[in-house]
């Protein structure tokens, strides 16, 4: 404050100092400042007088002059000494002035400050109460007065509790949050700053009070937004690292919760635009059953979501007092139970279409004001872009996938090289084409010329960096050589794109696995010249007819069968016919039209004559082949050469004849030799018997030995011409074939040896066995001579063992039944299984084992009379099975009859 008109004569300094100006004040003598100068005069004056008193004795040699100098250098110093002192006794009286000067406007300051501040008090925007140590007021300035509305003159004396309830006492300090009652009743947060000071009344408090009511509001909502933005960028980190629809939907909900200070948030999608009903996919926070009544509904909304219900095709819906909006009426009371006062919903589209809604409940009313609404549509567009994009890459991923398995399918790979850098990308497809890990393998052009066959290196090498330098399409087949030393075949083929300036700039293109096409062409090739080596040396050729154009084509090896080169043939069936004998023809076509009318096969012998003139027979097979209209459109066959075996076959048939004429004779000399040998023979046993009864008694002991040697002599020629007999009336005296039961004549079989059985001890094990078409009587006599030959060669060393079984089989096309007769006997060694056989084939003397030889070789006649099979197999010492198979149908009669 500047001071009155009348003390303006004063002095500049203390016009300074009475309009408050600082003033500098010099220190006085006892400051540190004083010693400072006379420590400064007294180093002087030493120097002046050391100092001097040396440079007077360099100077000057007389003592005379030096005293002179002396006493003029003495005069200075005291002249000097006095300008000193006078100096520093005006600059003591000059700061002893201003101190004077300075107290004056210090008074003067504090009296005008002490104005300014009751000023200052009365209009302050802040109340400020000042308080006594009782903590009755002393001081209510007028924004008190508004504050608490309550006049300064009635609260004045009154206790402060009575406005500010909160406990206060010794509390100082600043930014204190207390609660101030208003004279109505009602109470505000206030904000408090209380500092203590002692007067000539004692210690007093002054506090200075601010009403915080719309700072909070303002800070409640900074809050908000803070959250909703924390919230909308943890939806954007959400969207970036989904890795599916359902994940970026359960995050985004729970992120609006958890970040953005929401109580529930949900989002559901339209089922059908004319139901009005939104399907819930993802939640978060308390919806605490709401969601999960509408989840089962399926005629819309609820009762219990009719707030959280935008109509198709809106933007958006903002509800921010649940219980004063009309269209929560029905599920009000539900809501605010559980804390919901506020909600918007807004859409979700996709390619400009709605597919669901996005909402979210608050807790406190008039949540949702402008920059909030603007945050969480925003997040809702975000949301909706990402679907977009999570529904393109879904898309695209799937695109790879069939990529990826149509390229495994058709083994095809694919590839890109960067011309400038030489970098190379391969496929998943490619990788396995070359049998290489793409965890481990990193493709360059070099590592790729690695695994090419080194006899392909080069020029695939040649081939790439020619289309590269050349910007020119590729097409290449070459091997791979793999680590495994597998060889694998494969057809590279590339394109090079360029620059404005024609210069390349990457080579993109496909590697395709044609190993499996490279086989069936070797497999095609060997098999084509096999059929040309099969067709030479079997004498055949292929041959095919197109009718539709009349065109008939012959291999080589038909042509040489023909006796023409390939190219005399003129591809007609004219020319064809024109080999064909005049008689043959007309059998020729009928097979080919029985063919084409009534079956596709065809099978036909003809005749041709060659242009050499031979006669050759011709054997023809083939094929017709029909459209789809069941017309004939091609035929397709082989031809033979047949003339050498069909007159083979017609030598074999004159044999056969001729076989049969002599075997029959052979039969009938048999017969009849072993009948007239019957008589003499019948003489000779009846003599050596008549000697016998009649006249043993007269000889001697050596003519009876001589005697008995004859009868068993004549006694095993009797047997021996039996079996002869027996074995050639298997073919003459045979009985028409029946339906035998090979079990009944098993057990006449056993009754007929009973004798020999119970004598050997023998055990027999024979199972159920069926009936078969047969002779009764040889079969019978089939059974006899097994068992019987069973139990002559048994083994002295054991008892008898034989094990029948019975199994089916075929023969050919024929059912038939198979018999194995298992002994424990002598046995036999492998290589006579076949001598066994043969007629008067014995492996033993007689006098170890009796016979005639004959027995097997009757069992072999017998079971091929009626179209079966036999064989033995034997061990020494250990046994013998002989394996019978005989037709079980009407293919045994016939063969029996035959």
């Amino acid at each position: 404050m500047k001071t009155s008109s009348s003390q303006s004569s004063r002095s500049d300094s203390d016009q300074t100092a009475e309009q408050g100006t600082p003033v500098r004040v010099k220190p006085g003598p006892g400051s540190p400042g004083a010693w400072h100068v006379v420590g400064s005069y007294l180093a002087f004056a030493a120097l002046w007088i050391y100092g001097s008193d040396w440079v007077l004795a360099l100077l000057l040699e007389h003592p005379a002059d030096i005293i002179k100098w002396s006493v003029y250098k003495g005069l200075a110093f005291v002249a000097l000494t006095a300008a000193l002192l006078l100096v520093l006794l005006r600059r003591a009286f000059r700061a002893i002035e201003l101190g004077h000067a300075a107290t004056r406007a210090q008074a003067l300051a504090l009296h005008a400050s002490e104005a300014q501040l009751a000023e200052i008090i009365n209009t302050a925007m802040d109340a400020i109460v000042a308080v006594d140590r009782e903590r009755r007021i002393l001081r209510f300035n007028g924004a008190a007065e508004q504050m608490f509305s309550c006049r300064a003159a009635s609260a004045v004396g009154r206790p402060i509790t009575d406005f500010i309830p909160d406990q206060v006492d010794g509390a100082t300090g600043t930014g204190l949050v207390l609660h101030a009652r208003r004279a109505d009743g009602s109470e505000i947060p206030i904000e408090a700053s209380i500092s203590q000071s002692a007067g000539e009344h004692g210690t007093s408090r002054t506090m200075f009070l601010r009403d915080i009511r719309e700072r909070q509001a303002r800070q409640a909502e900074i809050d908000r937004l803070r959250r909703l933005h924390v919230a909308r960028t943890a939806v954007s980190q959400a969207i970036v690292r989904a890795g599916s629809r359902q994940q970026l939907l359960d995050r985004v909900c729970r992120e609006l919760v958890e970040q953005g200070g929401m109580r529930m948030a949900w989002i559901g999608c339209w089922l059908t635009p004319e139901a009005n009903h939104l399907q819930p996919v993802a939640s978060w926070g308390d919806d605490l059953g709401i969601l999960g009544g509408n989840r089962a509904g399926a005629d819309g909304y609820s009762a219990d979501l009719n707030a959280g219900c935008i109509p198709y095709g809106e933007d958006s819906s903002i509800c921010n007092d649940i219980l004063a909006n009309p269209d929560t009426q029905d599920s009000r009371e539900m809501l605010t139970a559980r804390g919901f006062r506020s909600r918007a919903t807004f859409a979700i589209n996709s390619r400009g279409r709605p597919i669901g809604a996005l909402s979210v409940y608050a807790a406190e009313v008039d949540f949702f004001q402008e920059q909030e609404i603007g945050l969480l549509a925003a997040a809702a567009t975000d949301l909706s872009i990402a679907l977009d994009a999570l529904a393109q890459e879904e898309g695209l991923d799937r695109e790879r996938a069939r990529l990826v398995e149509a390229q495994q399918v058709a083994g095809l790979g694919s590839w890109e090289t960067d011309a400038a850098s030489g970098a190379v990308n391969w496929s998943e497809q490619t990788y396995r084409i070359f049998g290489v890990d793409p965890d481990t393998f990193v493709p360059t052009h070099a590592r790729f010329l690695d695994l090419v066959h080194p006899d392909d290196r080069a020029f695939v090498d040649a081939a790439f960096v020619r289309s590269l330098s050349e910007a020119r399409t590729g097409v290449l087949e070459h091997r791979l050589l793999l680590h495994d030393g597998q060889v694998k075949y494969v057809e590279e083929r590339w394109q090079v794109s360029t620059d404005e300036a024609g210069r390349p700039l990457r080579a993109l293109g496909t590697c395709h696995d044609i190993s499996a096409r490279k086989r069936e062409e070797e497999a095609r090739r060997e098999q084509s010249v096999l059929l040309e080596n099969a067709q030479r040396i079997g004498q055949m050729g292929s041959w095919s007819f197109d009718i539709g154009s009349n065109l008939l084509l012959w291999s080589d090896a038909t042509c040489a069968l023909f006796g023409i080169a390939p190219a005399e043939f003129r591809g007609t069936l004219e020319h064809f016919y024109a080999f064909v004998l005049a008689e043959d023809q007309p059998i020729l076509l009928a097979a080919t039209a029985e063919a084409c009318a009534s079956q596709p096969l065809i099978n036909v012998e003809y005749r041709i004559r060659r242009p050499d003139g031979m006669l050759r027979w011709m054997y023809e097979r083939g094929v017709v082949e029909f459209d789809s209209a069941e017309r004939p459109v091609r035929h397709l066959g082989m031809v033979m050469d047949i003339t050498e075996r069909r007159e083979s076959k017609l030598a074999l048939q004159r044999s056969l004849i001729e076989l049969g004429r002599r075997n029959h004779e052979l039969e009938e000399f048999a017969y009849v030799a072993s009948h007239d040998l019957q008589e003499p023979l019948r003489k000779i046993r009846t003599f050596s018997e008549l000697l016998v009864t009649r006249h043993r008694q007269q000889l001697d002991d050596s003519a009876r030995d001589y005697l008995d040697r004859m009868s068993r002599a004549a006694a095993r020629m009797q047997s021996l011409i039996d079996d002869l007999l027996e074995y050639s009336r298997i073919a003459t005296g045979a009985r028409p074939s029946t339906q035998v039961n090979l079990m009944r004549i098993w057990r006449e079989v056993l009754t007929d040896l009973d004798a020999q059985i119970e004598f050997t001890h023998a055990r027999i094990l024979v199972p159920e066995l069926p009936a078969i078409v047969a002779d009764a009587l040889q079969m019978r006599q089939l059974f006899q001579n097994l068992l019987g030959n069973a139990l002559q060669f048994r083994s002295p060393e054991r008892i008898p063992e034989i094990r029948i079984s019975c199994a089916p089989a075929t023969l050919g096309d024929e059912a038939a039944v198979q018999l194995e007769f298992v002994d424990n006997g002598i046995g036999f060694e492998t290589r006579f299984a076949e001598q066994i056989f043969n007629p008067f084939k014995r492996l033993h003397s007689r006098s170890e084992h009796e016979g005639t030889g004959m027995g097997l070789a009757i069992v072999r006649r017998l079971v091929e009379r009626h179209g079966g099979t036999v064989r033995a197999i034997g061990e020494p010492g250990v046994g013998a099975r002989f394996i019978v198979v005989l037709p079980t149908g009407a293919g045994a009669g016939e063969a029996a009859r035959r």
